[in-house]
């Protein structure tokens, strides 16, 4: 992280307060995430600058789905990403256990945010998955025969979970949390176009 120490500004009481115990971070490290976010970002990541920044950065998804993720970290709902959401959703992605790390990759895939995953949502990931390099090619008829086993053409998270747990071999192919983590320390790291030099 290695922040200037002479540039640090303290993190603001109600920011530590209010990540303290949702992210698995000390606040030696907060205040370094802190320093690195308010210098490139200022206080906020909006809505635009998200999208766009990860279309160009990751080279993956397209604008539906990171509006879709954008919505998973903008919690508050107030269109833009504050230092502490941004904070509690990498500690998530970072530190996660099994259930959270589940939980993030069903809900940032339920683009419609209904509670299932169609096939044609499924397809969607597996389509983009398929670019990225090191993910296994699997097919969206195969992670959907593995995965529905109610055969109603729809996923719960609870066999969304439980098809996981018995074929962790999709776990790697359907996880899109390591994009979207490097994505985010990406973004605290690169200056804002709105910040200028």
């Amino acid at each position: 992280m290695g922040a200037q120490q002479s540039a640090q500004q303290p993190v603001p009481a109600d920011l530590l307060e209010n990540i303290r115990g949702r992210a698995k971070y000390n606040d030696k490290e907060l205040q370094e995430w802190y320093n690195i976010f308010a210098k490139s970002r200022g206080s906020t990541i909006s809505r635009q600058d998200f999208v766009f920044e990860n279309l160009g950065y990751t080279r993956f998804g397209d604008e539906a789905f990171w509006n879709n993720v954008f919505e998973l970290i903008d919690t508050n709902r107030q269109g833009t990403i504050s230092f502490d959401e941004w904070a509690i959703a990498l500690s998530c992605l970072s530190t996660s256990n099994f259930d959270e790390k589940i939980e993030w990759i069903f809900n940032s895939i339920d683009s419609n945010e209904d509670g299932y995953l169609t096939i044609d949502e499924i397809d969607r990931i597996v389509r983009f998955l398929d670019r990225v390099p090191g993910h296994g090619k699997v097919t969206t008829q195969e992670v959907f025969a593995t995965l529905d086993r109610s055969k109603d053409g729809r996923l719960t998270l609870v066999e969304f979970r439980e098809g996981l747990e018995k074929a962790p071999s999709l776990i790697r192919d359907l996880d899109v949390s390591n994009i979207i983590k490097n994505s985010l320390k990406h973004l605290a790291e690169v200056k804002s176009p709105k910040l200028g030099d």
